[in-house]
């Protein structure tokens, strides 16, 4: 009863809501930005670069979460997304998602860019579900454990995705983990 009638977390679940919303379309602005700096060298052929997609919900593994997707493209076969997500009292991260032609055509790309995942503390998903997010050993690994040949090997499954994270007390910097994430993934 006492937390049915307390209407002041509502509220402020509410404000903090529309300040993620904001943070998230900043982060959009800065990956557009760090992106039309440079030449991409990620194969994207057919990526929806012009419109951008900011989702929510209330029940990933019982808490709310907020998303990004940009830029992005989803078919049944085939995907590239970079994911920005918030998810509600544990962290942020920014995930590059390769599924089909865009995981076939970025082989050697991603190859030779083992050593900066590496450095940037990016994560590999060991998952067997390409749709889960927790950063739990049984479904991400930090790369710097990872020697080439099982990343090669990690290249031949039927999806890949490498993640960067930070704790949820840095969501302020959302945009420039999102921007710098982009830039190592992308180019």
């Amino acid at each position: 009863m006492k937390c049915l009638g307390d209407q002041a977390f509502l509220k402020l679940k509410r404000k903090t809501s529309a300040k993620l919303i904001v943070l998230l379309e900043a982060a959009h602005r800065a990956i557009q930005e760090q992106l039309s700096d440079q030449p991409i060298a990620l194969y994207h052929e057919g990526i929806q670069w012009k419109s951008v997609k900011i989702s929510k919900g209330e029940n990933y593994k019982g808490l709310p979460y907020f998303i990004l997707d940009y830029p992005r493209y989803f078919s049944r076969t085939d995907i590239l997304a970079l994911r920005t997500m918030v998810w509600w009292g544990n962290e942020a991260s920014v995930t590059l998602h390769l599924q089909g032609r865009y995981l076939q055509e970025n082989k050697s790309h991603l190859l030779n860019k083992l050593q900066q995942f590496k450095t940037a503390g990016a994560y590999i998903c060991v998952n067997e579900s390409p749709w889960e997010y927790t950063f739990h050993p049984e479904n991400y690994v930090p790369m710097n454990t990872l020697s080439p040949e099982e990343f090669a090997e990690a290249l031949e499954g039927n999806f890949l995705k490498i993640a960067s994270r930070s704790p949820i007390e840095e969501i302020e910097k959302i945009s420039e983990q999102a921007a710098q994430f982009s830039c190592l993934v992308f180019n």
